[in-house]
């Protein structure tokens, strides 16, 4: 059988790619080994079907200060926060790894937090940049 690129009358899926910015950086670094290894599980999967939910992955409850934004469980406490958008190229926006306490999620919640941290995490430039590591 034929793949997509042997038939141009077959459509070809959507071309997704990584973006992330300075708030990534700085919390990858400080998440760990087995948080990274995780993530690159994560992110395979995310690329090959970035609809489909991986693991524990979920958007963020409608109208709080986190609306339009998902996180995925990568850790007993640490999520990495991201956005997919657009269609063709579909970016998946990576915008760091935070804890319940970071996100101000936790119990009890602390709005506060989420605001300060929500606008800081929306405030951030994204861009394609090179593969972590090199």
């Amino acid at each position: 059988m034929a793949d997509s690129a042997d038939n141009p009358n077959k459509k070809q899926p959507p071309h997704t790619i990584p973006v992330r910015g300075p708030e990534f950086e700085k919390t990858f670094l400080r998440a760990g080994d087995e948080v990274a290894n995780t993530f690159k599980r994560w992110l395979y999967q995310k690329l090959q079907t970035p609809l489909q939910q991986v693991g524990y992955d979920k958007p963020f409850s409608g109208g709080g200060n986190y609306s339009g934004l998902s996180h995925a469980h990568m850790g007993q406490d640490v999520s990495i926060v991201y956005k997919l958008e657009g269609k063709d190229p579909r970016k998946i926006k990576l915008y760091g790894f935070f804890s319940h306490d970071d996100l101000g999620t936790g119990q009890p919640p602390k709005q506060k937090i989420q605001q300060k941290t929500a606008k800081r995490l929306k405030s951030q430039v994204f861009e394609k940049r090179k593969p972590l590591g090199e």
